[in-house]
């Protein structure tokens, strides 16, 4: 083990806009990682919608507290209450980006076709 690190698992929570990405290096070395809007972050996860599917959430997000539709995935009107768990890097990705991808996998993430 190199200077510095420790064989105990350790928690560090980073923000990106409104969302609060927990990354869990568990005993085997493992990261695991959890995403949860960034006022939940006091909150216990029992007491929020739990979701293991990146899916899931993304379905959840599309509307604001309010019940608005949220057309728009990147404005700041994400909805709380919720968190994605467990989630490997794969999934994590999946989670918090899926949606930008697929506008411009298919060319409309101006909401336009892609003339090219």
């Amino acid at each position: 083990m190199a200077d510095g690190e420790s064989d105990e698992p350790h928690d560090a929570t980073r923000t990106w806009g409104q969302l609060a990405i927990t990354t869990t290096r568990t005993a085997n070395g493992n990261r695991r990682y959890e995403i949860r809007h960034v006022e939940d972050r006091g909150a216990e996860s029992d007491e929020l919608d739990s979701h293991a599917d990146p899916a899931e959430t993304r379905d959840r997000v599309r509307f604001t507290d309010d019940g608005e539709y949220r057309p728009l995935a990147t404005a700041a009107t994400l909805p709380t209450g919720w968190v994605c768990s467990d989630l490997d890097a794969d999934e994590l990705l999946r989670a918090s980006s899926s949606s930008t991808r697929r506008r411009f996998r298919t060319g409309t993430a101006s909401g336009t076709a892609n003339s090219t």
